[in-house]
């Protein structure tokens, strides 16, 4: 990191100069004016210190507001996705779900689409949960979500209800466009 980022380096080099400093006001000077100097040099460098302090909080409280306003479109994205898989909206469904896509059993996405669109056309009614949904970032401004989704499909005509409860852990990010 650059040595203007590091606050803790920053609070350091002050005081190494405000030590300096006052060994050359020592030398300078053997008069009283000397400690009303060093007085002056002490206040500034309580004052890089609170500022130092303040800008470190500062920088981690944004951090922290990004991530929550990122945890909470990672809800939101959530909530999306089990209503278009409720309305039986495939292109809805697949839209939030990467083109690169890929299951743990190797299934890609067209494979997804495919056991989707099956399913919508056999069941006439599904509901689509998910409860419990963790969120903890990971690497590459990606997030992991780790809930359980419970599927309800119904064939009403012949009164089938078919469920289905799986815990998933899936790597959630966002694309551009």
């Amino acid at each position: 990191a650059d040595q203007e980022d590091d606050p803790e380096e920053n609070v350091s080099n002050a005081r190494e100069i405000v030590s300096y400093a006052k060994d050359d006001i020592e030398k300078l000077s053997e008069s009283h004016s000397f400690q009303s100097h060093t007085a002056r040099l002490d206040q500034a460098v309580d004052e890089i210190v609170k500022l130092a302090s303040l800008r470190k909080k500062q920088e981690q409280d944004s951090t922290s507001a990004a991530a929550d306003k990122t945890v909470s479109k990672i809800h939101n994205l959530y909530q999306e996705f089990a209503a278009a898989y409720s309305a039986k909206d495939l292109q809805g469904v697949t839209a939030l779900i990467s083109e690169e896509w890929l299951s743990a059993d190797g299934s890609d996405i067209t494979d997804l689409e495919d056991t989707l669109d099956n399913s919508f056309s056999v069941f006439d009614k599904v509901d689509y949960s998910a409860s419990g949904l963790n969120i903890r970032p990971v690497e590459n401004d990606n997030f992991e979500g780790k809930y359980k989704s419970r599927i309800v499909g119904h064939i009403s005509e012949q009164g089938i209800r078919h469920e289905e409860e799986r815990a998933l852990i899936e790597i959630v990010g966002f694309q551009e466009g």
